[in-house]
């Protein structure tokens, strides 16, 4: 129930999109749970956050 409320705070107060940057060519590493990498097997989060006002 607490996840929920935080991703619901977060969900509404921020807005996420991939970065403009991000290589192109991703992959799903696995390990504990999927981790986005790059082809030389680099962990990547191409992920932009901003604050929604």
């Amino acid at each position: 129930m607490e996840m929920q409320t935080i991703f619901s705070e977060l969900l509404g107060n921020f807005s996420f999109a991939l970065a403009e940057d991000k290589p192109d060519n991703l992959f799903a590493q696995l390990a504990v749970t999927l981790q986005p990498s790059d082809p030389n097997g680099q962990k990547v989060v191409p992920l932009r956050v901003t604050r929604l006002l």
